[in-house]
């Protein structure tokens, strides 16, 4: 598949693009824009996506996340030919996609990133997030990194909280790619990061812990970053069986 531009509805989404990655044949990349501060719950009917009743008190944020999450997707899994999916949550919060196509969806405060594969074989998890701030990245760095791993991001040009951001970002998008075979949660400390590029635009990272005959302790998987001024997505895309790509 090529590159396409999808169905938007400005102001609020005005843009919204799938186009295939270069470094994993057979993945495509969702990524689109919203900002919360021109929903409003006409949008809705509009675009044809049911209201939730269980967001029916959420903030106004978390329903304008969800519909142009949802919207963006359904624009996206009609180029595959599914016409009017409604994406939907399993009982562990977990995005319930369309038989015979596996997927990844995150977002942001106005970003909504998606990935998509018909290879059943294929590990697929994406996760975008703003860069924190330094005095959050000081209180939350013992949760997500280890003495090691803070050595390594330390030793990086890149200022501490944005490589820390990074590190939280690359192992959210771990968890979500093993979570539709492994089916179990994982702690930061159940993946270290074992290398990081000089850029931080990519790093190694390394099960800690036996899950599965799959999922070993020392298996390592390779994750991706692209930087925005305040923002950072990452990738990690591998294989169910461990070959190489």
């Amino acid at each position: 598949m090529h590159a396409v531009s999808l169905s938007v509805c400005p102001p609020f989404l005005p843009s919204a693009r799938l186009q295939p990655l270069d470094y994993a044949p057979g993945v495509m990349l969702l990524d689109a824009r919203f900002y919360p501060e021109h929903f409003d719950e006409s949008l809705f009917q509009r675009l044809a996506i049911p209201a939730p009743e269980q967001l029916r008190q959420a903030l106004r944020k978390r329903r304008a996340e969800y519909l142009a999450s949802r919207y963006s997707v359904q624009q996206a899994l009609a180029t595959f030919g599914i016409d009017g999916f409604i994406l939907t949550s399993n009982a562990a919060r977990a995005p319930v996609w369309p038989a015979g196509l596996g997927g990844s969806l995150s977002h942001s405060h106005n970003r909504v990133c998606a990935l998509f594969t018909r290879d059943k074989d294929r590990l697929v998890g994406i996760d975008c997030e703003q860069v924190m701030a330094g005095a959050t990245a000081r209180e939350m760095a013992e949760m997500i990194v280890n003495p090691a791993e803070r050595q390594r991001l330390m030793a990086l040009d890149r200022p501490f909280h944005q490589a820390l951001t990074a590190v939280f970002s690359v192992k959210e998008s771990l968890y979500k790619a093993v979570w539709p075979h492994l089916g179990q949660f994982m702690e930061f400390s159940d993946a270290e990061v074992v290398a990081v590029s000089a850029d931080c635009r990519q790093m190694r990272l390394r099960l800690t812990r036996n899950w599965s005959e799959t999922f070993y302790q020392g298996r390592e998987f390779q994750a991706r970053l692209v930087w925005q001024p305040d923002e950072v997505m990452s990738t990690v895309i591998g294989w169910h069986n461990d070959r190489p790509d």
